[in-house]
């Protein structure tokens, strides 16, 4: 369970870093939604394993 926290903490940051690098004017709110929301489903796939 720690694993998974830390997983996607480290997805998460990369989103975060990924999204906030990009210029103002290029930056698309609803795709870095789609992307957190995308791991949350990771999240619930990762714990039905166990």
């Amino acid at each position: 369970m720690y694993l998974t926290a830390y997983v996607l903490a480290d997805r998460f940051n990369k989103l975060e870093e990924k999204y906030f690098s990009q210029p103002k004017k290029e930056r698309n709110l609803k795709q870095l939604i789609s992307e957190i929301d995308s791991l949350g489903i990771l999240a619930f796939e990762d714990k039905n394993d166990k």
